[in-house]
């Protein structure tokens, strides 16, 4: 049964790449004294073009699935569908220093933390057989090629440093896999007779998958370097920002244990009789269904990109008090367009100010962005949100939260 919770998985899964791009980037607020920052930054961020958030909720936290809402997504599915998402929840510490690397300004700052990312691309017929069977299907073939799926979660640990006067930095961090799943199925078809009576699989396809047993927090299945970056270029007389973030150029080895299963019924697969595979002469275990199948699996290592990450903004300063940003983001998840946004913030004062936007592209349509940011003598938070509807709405398709807390120390003479 583990390969079907992992197809499971990567359903409910909106997990992702750490360290996402904060609406409030241009905003950059340098350290000019002795102090020290410490910041907690979390983010959960799941979208898709056609699954709805009832049947996440339902998932994750358990409770009955409306076949009539089952049935109006599946209408409303394409040939091709597509569900992505991240979470993350990071510590940073930053700390000014008379001098790093020679110059004046700048800050070194060391990050630990854990994300996760996941999607997946599939066909609407693949839909219909998880989650409604394929009772309606009987004399009829269900087709599922080309899908593609990728799930990983994982440790961070890096070490940066940061020009206090623009917000430009550079960082390295190593990584630390706990767990990877990834499917590229080129061909799938299922046939069930019209008295159900036999099954006909016709597949080709390729699953990486880690050693499940040493799928615990902090155990290892991989390791890695990634090397992030910004570069904040200030115009116009300081009244513009042109600001370019690339995240996640890198990769990680996945160890010896990780097993490929590569299949091809072409070799020689036949399909199942169900009357004899359930006889008294014949009792049915699993083993019995799997030595039927085609298929190979080693373990190896194997080499996995990690998923780069762009984002590029232009933020305009209207007065002292408003600015308006346009944005451009492309991760590189299977079918994720880019990502196009803008977003007018306004300062009500020193300690509050709030931003509305709206974002196009992804993994779904149209969304509405908002958030609030709050200063203290030696805080700052801020909750931000790039679906606001879909917040509260359960025929949205997705849903978005980041919220993060900074606490300054002065240092000591």
């Amino acid at each position: 049964m583990a390969w079907k919770f992992r197809l499971l998985i990567v359903f409910i899964l909106g997990y992702g790449v750490a360290g996402a791009q904060s609406v409030l980037d241009f905003t950059h607020e340098p350290i000019t004294e002795k102090y020290n920052v410490l910041e907690l930054n979390t983010e959960v961020d799941y979208f898709s073009d056609n699954i709805q958030n009832s049947l996440i909720t339902n998932l994750v936290l358990g409770g009955g699935i409306d076949r009539n809402s089952l049935n109006g997504m599946l209408e409303n599915m394409d040939g091709q569908n597509s569900f992505g998402g991240w979470a993350d929840i990071g510590l940073r510490y930053r700390s000014l220093s008379d001098s790093i690397l020679f110059k004046k300004n700048r800050s070194l700052f060391l990050e630990f933390g854990m994300a996760q990312y996941g999607y997946v691309s599939f066909p609407k017929d693949f839909f219909h057989l998880v989650f409604l069977g394929n009772a309606d299907k009987l004399g009829e073939t269900l087709y599922m090629s080309n899908m593609t799926s990728e799930v990983m979660n994982y440790q961070y640990a890096g070490l940066g440093v940061m020009n206090e006067s623009t917000g430009s930095y550079l960082s390295f961090n190593l990584i630390n896999v706990q767990n990877y799943f990834s499917s590229d199925i080129e061909e799938f078809a299922l046939f069930t007779a019209e008295d159900a009576s036999e099954v006909e699989l016709s597949y080709t396809g390729t699953v990486i998958t880690n050693d499940t047993l040493r799928g615990n927090f902090l155990s290892n299945s991989g390791a890695g370097i990634t090397l992030n970056g910004r570069y904040n270029m200030k115009l116009r007389e300081n009244k513009d920002l042109f600001s370019i973030e690339v995240r996640n150029i890198g990769a990680v080895q996945l160890n010896d244990r990780t097993r490929q299963l590569k299949a091809d019924s072409s070799w020689n697969y036949s399909g199942v009789n169900v009357n004899e595979l359930f006889s008294s002469d014949n009792p049915f275990t699993t083993i019995t269904l799997e030595d039927s199948l085609a298929y190979t699996d080693e373990q190896k290592t194997k080499t996995v990109w990690m998923p780069l990450d762009i984002n590029a903004n232009y933020f305009h300063r209207i007065n002292k008090s408003d600015h308006i940003g346009f944005s451009v983001r492309k991760r590189f998840f299977t079918d994720h367009t880019a990502d196009l946004g803008v977003n007018y913030l306004h300062n009500e004062s020193d300690k509050v100010g709030y931003n509305v936007g709206l974002s196009y592209g992804g993994y779904g349509g149209l969304r509405m962005n908002a958030g609030a940011h709050l200063n203290l003598k030696n805080w700052r938070f801020y909750l931000t949100t790039r679906n606001l509807i879909g917040a509260f709405i359960e025929s949205g398709k997705g849903r978005s939260a980041r919220f993060g807390i900074a606490r300054t120390f002065r240092q000591t003479p």
